[in-house]
């Protein structure tokens, strides 16, 4: 069972997450090089591309993701940004701890798993 103080912390993550995800973030796909670079220049594009990926199952849904990673990395989402690694979609998250450290997790978008955590 979960406390309700834990609730409210996962509805606040939950909506500052679909917030980044929807409209802070530099929407959404940005590659490592530009050779890869997915179509569409401007933020409305990227967006609707990240939707896309997440309605087909090529990535799970921001807020998803953030349950995952709250787990390992506790703290609160800083920024948000979804690319494309080697042919992988991931999330590339910064995360603030309560300590006022941060750092940035790569998460595979598809299946949740935390590739690299660097401490900043």
């Amino acid at each position: 069972m979960v406390k309700s103080s834990s609730k409210a912390a996962l509805s606040r993550r939950f909506f500052l997450g679909t917030l980044l995800l929807c409209a802070i973030v530099q929407p959404a796909i940005a590659d490592e090089d530009e050779a890869n670079e997915i179509p569409g220049h401007d933020e409305a594009s990227e967006h609707e591309y990240a939707l896309d990926l997440v309605k087909h199952g090529d990535a799970l849904p921001l807020a998803d993701i953030l349950l995952e990673v709250e787990k390992a990395v506790p703290g609160d989402l800083l920024e948000a940004r979804l690319k494309r690694r080697r042919g992988v979609v991931v999330y590339v998250l910064s995360i603030l701890s309560k300590t006022g450290t941060y750092s940035v997790v790569t998460v595979n978008a598809k299946d949740k798993t935390i590739i690299n955590v660097q401490e900043k």
